[in-house]
């Protein structure tokens, strides 16, 4: 099972998805082969927070027994392993 401690993120902690060139310096500064996929897509450089804790969560589960023996009940039981 899973062990550890944590605390739930408040404020501006937490996961973020950002979209943003790798290397800004160096977009236009040398040659015309270099650009800006970001912007050439129509994207701006942003930072979104996602995800979000559950305010509460059901966990179920189930035990399916099934009743084994390993001898023949005369009537009640068919042996499979003789014929």
């Amino acid at each position: 099972m899973w062990s550890g401690y944590g605390s739930i993120p408040t404020g501006s902690k937490g996961i973020y998805l950002e979209i943003r060139d790798s290397f800004p310096g160096l977009i236009d500064a040398l040659d015309s082969n270099t650009g800006s996929l970001l912007r050439q897509v129509g994207f701006t450089p942003q930072a979104e927070k996602i995800g979000q804790l559950a305010d509460s969560k059901e966990i179920s589960e189930a035990i399916v027994a099934i009743p084994y023996i390993d001898y023949e009940i005369r009537n009640k039981t068919v042996n499979i392993d003789r014929p």
